[in-house]
């Protein structure tokens, strides 16, 4: 066994490296090693663990063909072999065990800045994390079920809810959307999720005003989908604006008008306020003569 920390320790297994952490019995491959060639099973003799890679042995396990000039009784020396290895997903299992809530936050900012997203803005070297490489949908679990939205906001966008401005690109590519999701904290971050990584889009939405823009996804597509289940929450939520900025990316002005209308049995105090703060919020005729029809219903 090979510590990782307090409470994780990393352990060769078959073929993988893996990693068993004190959070839960959480535990997963942090590395795929080649497999030994041979007639006969052969194990994986971890030595050592470096930030970026791991050094290990395959035991002897295959009969050896010795030559007439060689001592039959000798035994061929193992050669260490190394293969690269991400730590950010048992770093951040480890760092969740450590209690103190001050300790786990400063914990989480130096194992997400040495060992989590990695593209230019970040001082680096070696590589490790290049293009969001280690970063997994465990990692982003992890974080939102402890709450620590920070740090998942920071690992996902590149800044905290405090700097105000997030980095261009949403890493990595490979974490499906609706968990991407989970690490916003606020509506621009849900919106520059959404436009995954359509440049256009993401800066069309950056504004108050984007319904009807030209770069708008199409009323079918899953980020709409999405949209329109973020604008539910809002709604519940009281946060009217966000609805609409949400409905407006799904060019779903009906959503909105059925999410809204369903406060008049729920909410009846609340439906007509609510709707008449819709209608002074619209900018294009049609919205607004639909929610004034409403209003009369």
């Amino acid at each position: 066994l090979s510590a990782l920390g307090s409470h994780t320790v990393a352990f060769g297994v078959s073929s993988s490296v893996m990693y068993l952490s004190c959070l839960g019995g959480r535990h997963g491959v942090i590395a795929n090693l080649s497999a030994p060639e041979g007639r006969f099973p052969s194990n994986i003799l971890l030595a050592a663990l470096r930030p970026d890679r791991c050094v290990y042995f395959t035991s002897q396990s295959d009969l050896r063909v010795v030559g007439p000039d060689e001592e039959e009784n000798s035994f061929a020396a193992p050669i260490a072999k190394s293969k690269p290895i991400f730590l950010l997903e048992p770093l951040v299992a480890n760092a969740l065990c450590l209690g103190d809530s001050d300790i786990v936050q400063a914990t989480l900012r130096t194992v997400i800045e040495r060992f989590g997203r990695m593209d230019p803005t970040f001082a680096h070297g070696g590589g490790i994390g290049s293009f969001g490489i280690g970063i997994t949908s465990d990692v982003y679990q992890m974080l939102v079920d402890h709450d620590c939205h920070e740090a998942a906001s920071y690992l996902l966008t590149g800044s905290t809810p405090a700097d105000g401005v997030a980095q261009p690109d949403l890493i990595p590519s490979w974490i499906p959307m609706r968990e991407k999701l989970m690490a916003c904290d606020d509506i621009e971050t849900s919106l520059q999720v959404l436009s995954n990584g359509d440049l256009e889009l993401a800066k069309a939405v950056r504004g108050q005003d984007f319904a009807g823009s030209t770069n708008l996804p199409a009323p079918g597509d899953p980020s709409c989908e999405l949209a329109v289940d973020l604008a539910a929450k809002a709604v519940r939520d009281g946060s009217l604006q966000d609805a609409i900025r949400l409905l407006d990316f799904a060019s779903s002005d009906q959503s909105l008008l059925d999410l809204v209308s369903s406060l008049r049995t729920r909410a009846p105090s609340a439906f007509e306020p609510i709707l008449r703060e819709l209608v002074k919020n619209r900018t294009d005729k049609e919205g607004i003569q639909d929610y004034e029809e409403a209003l009369v219903r």
